[in-house]
């Protein structure tokens, strides 16, 4: 009998050879990982992009594999639920960093300047009319996470250039699914575009 393609050898080590099952998934891991990073490791540094694929890895395998223990076979293939896995954890990651970086870097009240002499700071974009770019960025990243973590995985993955039929094969959908896929994204596209609206967002002027 064929051995299944989406059930990887060591998910059957846990209690049988666990240093082999731990060995075995880092290998496997570390290459799906760095062959198709997760969207938010990106923009990491070298340093922090291994500091947070080290923390992914750690995080499938503590408490006995407790993670990669609920891992089961529907048709999904095992890359595919560790994508997801992957990308969860940098996100968290990343907003870890983020709220540390805040905390020391809290900038003292300037108890010496009243409020009415300070400059006023506009609440968006440049005086000569074009947005700030890494503003935006950011407000589609608070956004997306807003959207539920089915909208902002495909955006995520389209992100990346990837278009619905490929992402379809990589979360394991049949190719039926494929229209169903580019519907989906649609939709989570034109909701973005709505809250960036409702924000005060106008993306016509970073595309000017």
């Amino acid at each position: 009998m064929a051995q299944d393609p989406y059930w990887p050898f060591f998910l059957d080590l846990f209690d049988v050879d666990p240093d082999a099952a731990w060995a075995e998934f880092y290998k496997y891991a570390r290459i799906v990982i760095t062959a198709r990073p997760p969207q938010p490791l990106l923009g990491l540094n070298r340093e922090d992009r291994e500091d947070c694929i080290e923390e992914i890895i750690f995080h499938c395998i503590k408490d006995d594999f407790r993670v990669l223990r609920r891992y089961e076979d529907i048709g999904r293939p095992f890359s595919a639920w560790l994508y997801v896995i992957a990308h969860n954890k940098a996100v968290d990651f990343i907003e870890k960093r983020n709220r540390r970086w805040s905390i020391e870097i809290q900038p003292e009240e300037d108890t010496d300047v009243s409020a009415s002499q300070r400059e006023p700071v506009a609440p968006f974009g440049n005086p000569d009319g074009n947005g700030d770019l890494d503003e935006l960025v950011e407000k589609v990243e608070e956004l997306i996470r807003q959207l539920g973590e089915e909208c902002r995985q495909l955006l995520e993955l389209a992100g990346q250039g990837l278009k619905p039929k490929e992402i379809a094969k990589l979360l394991g959908l049949p190719e039926d699914q494929n229209k169903k896929v580019s519907d989906h994204l649609r939709y989570c596209r034109d909701k973005l575009k709505k809250l960036l609206a409702e924000e005060g967002y106008d993306l016509a002027a970073y595309l000017s």
